[in-house]
């Protein structure tokens, strides 16, 4: 029942987001200008994209709530889920096209999936034998969107550069054979 209600929450989030990222792009005109339809189909392809990633992920928790992982697994998996829905936009929207913006897509996108699927899909005692190692990761990637959120809160460019190669080192082992 709880992840039914965190579903829901994620994609209530994931529609207001989509609202925010819409309006934020959205200039005001003045008379006699012409809006651009070329900015606004970015905004809504960048929207759509983030809300595709987001969805994945909730369906990822709905998997591991069928597969009946975990708990902790879950809460942890939920966490950076919700860190990722804040993350997303405003490293899209604040640094469009910069690989901060790739590098957090590319972790919602495939990171975390690669990472957790395997786990979700291996027996109780096979996860068992997973868990830890992929709590500690976890708990890194937590660490590391909690840092990447504060840093574009803030804008500070150097530590954006040192939690882009984390993440893009952590980018290159997703697997759970890796773990």
């Amino acid at each position: 029942m709880k992840l039914i209600l965190l579903v829901v929450v994620l994609l209530l989030v994931v529609g207001v987001t989509i609202v925010i990222l819409r309006a934020r792009s959205k200039k005001e005109t003045t008379v006699g200008e012409v809006p651009r339809p070329v900015a606004e189909k970015k905004t809504e392809d960048l929207s759509e994209k983030i809300s595709g990633q987001i969805s994945n992920l909730t369906d990822l928790l709905l998997k591991m709530k069928i597969k009946k992982v975990d708990q902790e697994v879950c809460d942890m998996v939920s966490d950076i889920v919700r860190k990722l829905m804040i993350v997303l936009p405003k490293a899209a929207s604040g640094y469009p096209g910069s690989e901060m913006s790739w590098v957090t897509g590319r972790v919602a996108d495939g990171y975390i999936p690669e990472l957790v699927n395997p786990y979700v899909d291996l027996s109780q005692s096979g996860r068992s034998e997973k868990k830890e190692a992929l709590v500690g990761t976890l708990k890194d990637i937590d660490g590391k969107l909690s840092e990447i959120g504060s840093s574009l809160d803030t804008g500070d460019a150097l530590k954006f550069e040192s939690q882009v190669a984390y993440l893009k080192k952590m980018l290159s082992t997703a697997s759970i054979e890796a773990i």
